[in-house]
């Protein structure tokens, strides 16, 4: 079994229903020693079908492992069979007959095995060819395992300077045999030239003695462009891995041509149109691979780094570099795969390095702020990238750069156009209350000056004084009076609900930005984004570059309209108002006004029962709580609909002690 040939090993995978694969096998030129010394990966590799189904391939991996296990099992049984009936032979010749002075006959018998040392000198020829064979550590393996599996005998070799010694040991009569097959193996070398001018085809059997035989001349379209030496490694090393057994010379290294050496034998036989096959397919070549033109000391350190560290027994990186001279030339030679990924990467590298012009986009004024300013320090960015040639031309408005650098380099340069200052405003004016508005027609002012507002501070306190109530209804107050009360009423900034320790306050949107906050609280990812706060911040307390104290805490979103899912909610409400009341005693302890941020609130819009649930929850955190607390809502100018609604809830929420309405003032 083990002597199969590759057609033989394809009839056993048709008999055993893996016809399908015969061709990959045969490609792979699978012969029986190559059968039995399948491993996992290449069963994998071999046994796996083109449409990628995982589910299938994994049947018949698992199929193929079987048949196969059960095929070494009986060639296992007819070996020892084999080995049993040799030692029977060798033990049955019964008698020794020696021949003694008085010529009696003696008979000796003999039951001990016979061991057969046959050692085999094989010199290492012309140019090396033979040691070049028993050199590839794959040839021995292969060659060792055909003599144990066929004729059960051990081979050793021992490689010495000017020839290769093989010892074969085992029984006599297998022994000479494999000696025989040994001959017949290297009689059947034959030669191949490639890159010959020839265009004549001669083919003559390789003289095993001699070393004499003419040529059969193909030309390959690399062959003539490789001068170096290490390609013979690769071409060796790909031929290695799809199971070829050969040995390659080049004649001469700047000319001449390659010769490759193959044997004609069932067991490691090759026919040149495989080995042809597998240079047209298998192998590629780039020359020259582009490079930028104006080659920087950064692309040539980078480069050479990756040249140095790029190692894959099928690739050749053929490298040029010529002395103090800052040119570089790459060409790849190796199994097509491997050099279609490294020449990728390459051009990654050289388009990263390639130096392009860029424009910088800038008003007049700016173009002669940094022509009269700036020059200096326009040659101290460009020396900063001395490496990579970076040129700043101010006077054309545009630069130099590798495409890496190009937002590097906007950045230094508009940060020369742009360099701020910072400058504090005061006033003691008798504005005592910036409404929203006014905030964004300052933001618009700094905004037309290329400025921007880090932060607007007011120190103007305020004060909630109510309207009382009539103590009487009266049917005689004329219309228009209740008509105007009610409109001045609600046109009020805030409504209040007071409790014992503190209170509920809402104030509209005009008035948010003037409120005066110990802490703000923030429940969403929109209230994050509203006060410039990261949104994968965790829960707890934030503080802020100006001093402001924000704590996170977030509202888990509410799922589902019915019944069933607003009484969860309402339990969701209380959890979270628990948490916040507890990080605020951990972090504020000595807050008294806390601000809870409203964005991101609208599904309360549909619900005012949950809007009274969160208030009521509120006044009860207060009541029971040893703090003078005022809890105050803020909304935005988007946010008018939800104001509204709280505002409605508050007024069914209000005691007598909150009066009518409420209104606020400064403290002067």
């Amino acid at each position: 079994m083990a002597d199969w040939t590759t057609e033989q090993v394809g009839q056993w995978l048709k008999s055993n229903g893996f016809e399908q694969f015969a061709k990959t096998f045969k490609g792979k030129r699978i012969d029986g020693i190559a059968l039995f010394n399948l491993n996992d990966d290449e069963i994998v590799q071999l046994i796996s079908c083109m449409d990628g189904d995982k589910k299938k391939n994994k049947t018949n991996i698992k199929k193929f492992k079987e048949k196969l296990n059960e095929w070494k099992m009986d060639h296992n049984e007819n070996l020892s069979r084999r080995r049993n009936a040799q030692r029977s032979s060798a033990s049955s010749v019964l008698s020794t007959v020696i021949t003694t002075e008085t010529d009696e006959t003696l008979t000796i018998d003999k039951n001990v095995d016979v061991n057969y040392t046959k050692p085999i000198a094989i010199s290492n020829g012309n140019n090396g060819v033979y040691a070049k064979f028993f050199n590839n550590r794959f040839f021995r393996t292969h060659l060792q395992q055909y003599l144990s599996q066929k004729y059960d005998i051990k081979c050793s070799v021992k490689l010495e300077r000017q020839q290769s010694i093989l010892e074969l040991v085992g029984m006599k009569h297998p022994v000479k045999v494999a000696c025989h097959d040994i001959k017949v193996l290297f009689e059947s070398l034959q030669t191949k030239i490639y890159n010959s001018q020839t265009t004549d085809q001669k083919s003559k059997r390789f003289d095993y003695q001699y070393l004499a035989y003419d040529f059969l001349v193909v030309v390959i379209y690399w062959s003539t462009h490789i001068f170096s030496d290490s390609a013979i490694d690769v071409i060796q090393n790909i031929m290695n891995n799809e199971r070829i057994f050969t040995a390659w010379n080049k004649s001469e290294m700047f000319s001449g041509y390659y010769e490759v050496m193959y044997f004609n034998h069932e067991s490691f036989g090759a026919t040149d149109e495989v080995i042809t096959r597998i240079l047209n397919r298998e192998i590629a070549y780039v020359e020259n691979i582009r490079m930028p033109n104006e080659k920087t000391k950064a692309f040539i350190n980078e480069i050479e780094n990756f040249v140095s560290t790029v190692r894959h027994p099928e690739l050749n990186i053929i490298h040029c570099k010529y002395p103090f001279q800052m040119e570089i030339k790459i060409s790849l030679f190796g199994r097509k795969s491997q050099v279609k990924k490294i020449k990728k990467q390459i051009d990654v590298l050289v388009n990263k390095y390639t130096l392009k012009p860029f424009i910088v986009r800038m008003t007049s004024d700016q173009h002669d702020y940094l022509v009269d300013n700036c020059l200096q320090q326009l040659k101290d960015i460009e020396n900063m990238y001395k490496n990579d040639n970076v040129q700043i031309r101010i006077r054309q408005k545009e630069f130099y750069a590798p495409q890496y650098l190009i937002e590097e380099i906007k950045k230094h340069i508009y940060e020369l156009i742009c360099q701020t200052a910072i400058c504090t405003i005061q006033t003691i004016e008798s504005l005592t209350a910036l409404s929203d508005d006014d905030n964004v027609k300052l933001n618009e002012i700094a905004k037309k000056y290329c400025c921007s507002i880090e932060r607007i501070e007011s120190n103007v306190e305020t004060e909630i004084h109510r309207i009382p109530k009539a103590l009487t209804n009266t049917s005689s107050t004329p219309s228009l009076i209740i008509q105007k009360s009610n409109k001045f009423c609600s046109s009020l900034s805030v409504r209040k609900i007071s409790v014992s320790n503190g209170s509920i306050e809402i104030y509209v949107p005009d008035y948010s930005t003037q409120l005066s906050k110990d802490v703000t609280i923030i429940s969403t990812n929109a209230g994050l984004q509203q006060e410039h706060v990261e949104p994968d911040s965790e829960n707890g307390l934030l503080q802020m570059p100006s001093g402001r104290k924000i704590i996170l805490c977030r509202l888990p979103n509410r799922s589902g309209t019915d019944s069933e899912a607003r009484e969860k909610f309402k339990k969701t409400i209380r959890k979270f108002l628990s948490r916040v009341t507890q990080m605020i005693i951990n972090n504020c302890s000595d807050a008294e006004r806390i601000a809870f941020s409203t964005c991101d609130w609208e599904d309360l819009c549909n619900e005012p029962q949950l809007i009274e649930e969160l208030l009521l929850e509120m006044k009860q955190v207060i009541e029971t709580g040893k703090q003078r607390w005022r809890f105050l809502f803020i909304f935005n100018h988007e946010q008018k609909l939800l104001c509204n609604k709280f505002l409605q809830v508050m007024i069914g929420l209000q005691s007598d002690e909150d009066g009518f309405a409420q209104f606020t003032c400064s403290i002067l």
